[in-house]
């Protein structure tokens, strides 16, 4: 669940949770050592009621136990999945009402009834568990966003920056205007990155693809340029990442950040305790994360620019979509690669065979 400072009916710092009622907060608790009673009231409703009973079963800790732990923020209890399930269970405001009216013993209540009612003593309890839940999964999510978004603008310099492509690139313009020599297709001053796969589809009389031929002429003329496409494996894992994606994703963190800045205002220093560790333990949080978050979205802010400026410089349509330059560079080098292999093993073969013979002369 994103942490989006949503306030969660019955978060108020100053809940008068424990007034009037006897028990509060240390007596047994039903499941938790209580003694055997006739029956147990029940305030929530009861669907709500038995899925809180079973999440809070498997916590195998008691209500005070649950609070404090949330209070310290306790990384080590209140794993994602513990959160996940607290987080469904935040106390509405109905519940918030019917809780604050009960004024017999603790002891008299469900479990779960027990436990929403102790969660009223918690200040801004729906506020800050939303704020530790995204603090939890922050540093996963941003790696990834942070991946994708470095691996795109990777390509996109790299694939800006190769001198040894730009060559390929003349060489295969030159090819294409010798075979359409005479046609209205020759003389052509440039060609879009998408026309690359016809090297593959168009083949001589003798079977020959276009792009068996461009290899071998390279290999034979232009050796420094056979591996030419190891300079361009970003492009091939960022076909990969979904950039729309992944800058959605860092506007979510963005937002979320800022849900925990405005939760922090909310607690004040000098009614911290050394039981309620919410305000150090992600203020410290807070200014990691937001570091990291400016840089990365520093380097975000470049990409669009930076794409205009690749589009531009091989003539493509502003209005191509990245991902499809980036595939029709990854298709051509990986055949490209594939193609290099298969003649540099033939000419082994060959060299081999040629051996033979020698030898046997």
């Amino acid at each position: 669940a994103e942490y989006m400072g949503g306030a969660a009916a019955g978060d108020d710092a100053a809940s008068p949770a424990g007034k009037g009622r006897k028990g509060l907060p240390g007596s047994p608790l039903p499941g938790m050592g209580a003694s055997p009673r006739k029956a147990q009231v029940t305030l929530i409703a009861p669907q709500r009621s038995n899925n809180l009973g079973i999440i809070l079963a498997r916590f195998r800790r008691t209500p005070d136990e649950i609070c404090a732990a949330i209070l310290a923020v306790d990384d080590e209890f209140l794993d994602a999945q513990k959160l996940r399930g607290l987080l469904m269970y935040i106390p509405t405001e109905e519940e918030v009402i019917t809780l604050e009216g009960f004024t017999g013993a603790v002891s008299e209540l469900s479990l779960p009834d027990a436990f929403m009612l102790r969660t009223l003593t918690v200040p801004r309890y729906g506020q800050r568990l939303q704020a530790i839940a995204f603090r939890s999964t922050f540093a996963e999510k941003f790696a990834e966003v942070k991946g994708d978004i470095e691996t795109v603008a990777t390509a996109i310099h790299d694939l800006r920056h190769s001198d040894k492509f730009r060559e390929v690139l003349v060489i295969v313009l030159a090819l294409a205007n010798y075979c359409n020599g005479g046609s209205f297709r020759g003389g052509m001053h440039g060609f879009q990155l998408h026309s690359l796969r016809q090297l593959v589809e168009t083949r001589s009389k003798k079977k020959t693809t276009m792009l068996s031929y461009l290899v071998s002429k390279i290999r034979k003329d232009s050796p420094a340029l056979v591996h030419f496409y190891s300079e361009l494996s970003s492009c091939r894992d960022a076909t990969k990442v979904n950039l729309q994606s992944a800058l959605g994703e860092l506007k979510v963190l963005e937002k979320g950040l800022e849900s925990l800045e405005e939760e922090l205002a909310c607690h004040d220093d000098s009614a911290a305790s050394a039981a309620d560790q919410f305000k150090p333990k992600l203020s410290a949080f807070y200014a990691k994360a937001h570091a990291d978050l400016v840089t990365v979205s520093a380097l975000a802010a470049t990409i669009e620019e930076s794409q205009k400026d690749l589009k531009h410089f091989f003539g493509e349509e502003h209005a191509t979509p990245l991902d499809e330059l980036f595939a029709a560079v990854a298709e051509f080098t990986a055949l490209f690669e594939v193609e290099a292999s298969l003649l540099a093993k033939a000419d082994r073969a060959n060299a081999g065979a040629s051996s033979a013979r020698s030898s046997l002369a």
